[in-house]
């Protein structure tokens, strides 16, 4: 599910709405499965609303590696 989601993320051709849609849906899988690719698309994606969104959803996730992007982040 997390390879189909994030292909939908990186379709630039895709509607943002339903990009955001698959970046929320990435939030709802279990840590181990959507924090990496969350802190993917917060680190390197092109498009800032969905650097925003995955930004967003790794606050809310209470995982230690969103933390440790926020550390990164902040120095």
């Amino acid at each position: 599910a997390v390879r189909g989601l994030d292909s939908l993320v990186n379709d630039g051709g895709g509607e943002l709405e339903i990009r955001k849609q698959a970046v929320f849906a990435l939030s709802q899988r279990p840590d181990e499965e959507g924090g990496p690719a969350l802190i993917r698309i917060a680190r390197t994606h092109r498009h800032p609303e969905l650097r925003k969104q995955a930004l967003f959803w790794l606050g809310q996730s209470g995982d230690p590696r969103a933390l440790t992007l926020f550390e990164e982040i902040l120095r």
